[in-house]
């Protein structure tokens, strides 16, 4: 019956409302979203490389694109500069 499958496209469709949040507080400048976008970047990362066996160029091509979105949000996903000058 494919239980496990199910489950995990349930978690999938269930965390896609927390992801659409944080992006939108990452583009209003809030440092939590940012942390949040790492640790959901971190965890997909790992996730492709379990698909490694099966799908090895989609795979690596996938978990790099999760390794330049956590290095995006962590060097460019700070404060703005112009907004440490006016506080």
């Amino acid at each position: 019956m494919g239980g496990g499958h199910d489950r995990v496209g349930t978690a999938r469709r269930r965390g896609r409302p927390g992801r659409l949040v944080a992006s939108f507080g990452v583009v209003s400048g809030n440092d939590r979203a940012r942390w949040f976008g790492i640790r959901v970047a971190a965890v997909n990362a790992v996730g492709h490389l379990l698909y490694l066996p099966s799908y090895p160029l989609w795979a690596m091509a996938l978990f790099a694109l999760d390794i330049l979105i956590i290095h995006a949000l962590a060097v460019h996903g700070g404060p703005r500069p112009e907004d440490l000058a006016s506080g």
